[in-house]
């Protein structure tokens, strides 16, 4: 494998394999996202994880994990819609935390997943989309 750079990691796949972003990256038979910091808002949702399963004819059993570095009482709205179609629509509240267990679902081949958050109500704050799995 080639060396990026003169030296360092290797070029996996010709992509940022630690970077963020709206994909779906994959490295050998796993896969991972990380949408980095995406302010969230109320009244509305804000698109953290866009994509088109790239691994062919091939599924993925994901883990989504979603995070929140607001430090208040309000709730936090995410969504996960697969072809269009709601599959996942949590509350997340101080109540429980600040790191939460993640959503396992399964992305067949070519379908497009969105995931998305929404403040319940206040000021903007920050939510983080993350999501590890395997495609067989």
């Amino acid at each position: 494998m080639a060396l990026v750079g003169g030296g360092g990691a290797g070029n996996i796949a010709g992509s940022n394999p630690s970077g963020v972003g709206t994909t779906l990256n994959t490295i050998g038979n796993h896969v991972y996202a990380n949408s980095g910091a995406i302010t969230v808002t109320s009244g509305s949702y804000t698109t953290g994880l866009t994509f088109t399963n790239p691994t062919g004819n091939q599924y993925v059993v994901a883990e989504l994990y979603v995070n929140s570095a607001d430090d208040t009482s309000a709730d936090l709205f995410y969504q996960v819609e697969l072809d269009g179609q709601i599959i996942n629509n949590q509350i997340i509240n101080d109540s429980k935390g600040y790191v939460f267990l993640p959503f396992t679902f399964v992305i067949p081949p070519y379908s497009k997943v969105v995931i998305s958050g929404q403040r319940g109500s206040g000021s903007d704050f920050t939510a983080f989309f993350n999501i590890i799995g395997r495609m067989y």
